[in-house]
């Protein structure tokens, strides 16, 4: 993406951003839009990584057992080995694409994982490019709380 700052005055009601951007599909991945990537904090270095054609836009939850929790706009719900990115567990397919982030929680001893599917927010608003990909654009819209237990 291309981003620049803008001035802007305040309007109750209106999104009040201080910058103007454009989305674009970046050259060395195409057909991708999004990208699970973890990186060594000491090196800086990418360790693994889980691409995506549709956009990431999901917040991610690790674990003390070691998973990370994250949900595609593919309307899956992953749960992904953080040392290697191996997908241990994927859910059933949600009604929409998720961009909640993940929480969880231990009631009477058992944890659960939870997640908003419910595609929308800034993407298609202001997705440039992106949001005019038909893939993108066919994403179910939805608006639904999943709970899964560990």
């Amino acid at each position: 993406m291309t981003i620049k700052g803008a001035t802007v005055s305040y309007k109750a009601g209106l999104p009040f951003l201080g910058e103007s951007f454009k989305v674009m599909a970046d050259p060395a991945f195409k057909g991708q839009w999004g990208d699970v990537i973890a990186l060594d904090l000491n090196t800086g270095k990418k360790v693994w990584n889980h691409p995506s054609e549709l956009p990431w836009n999901d917040g991610m939850l690790s674990t003390a057992g070691g998973l990370v929790f994250s949900g595609g706009a593919d309307g899956f719900l992953y749960a992904f080995d953080a040392t290697t990115g191996a997908v241990k567990w994927k859910s059933p397919q949600l009604s929409s694409g998720i961009i909640g982030v993940p929480s969880t929680w231990k009631v009477d001893g058992k944890q659960f994982i939870g997640i908003y599917a419910g595609w929308g927010g800034a993407t298609p608003i202001w997705g440039g490019d992106m949001a005019k990909d038909p893939k993108v654009q066919n994403i179910p819209l939805g608006g639904h709380f999943y709970v899964f237990s560990i």
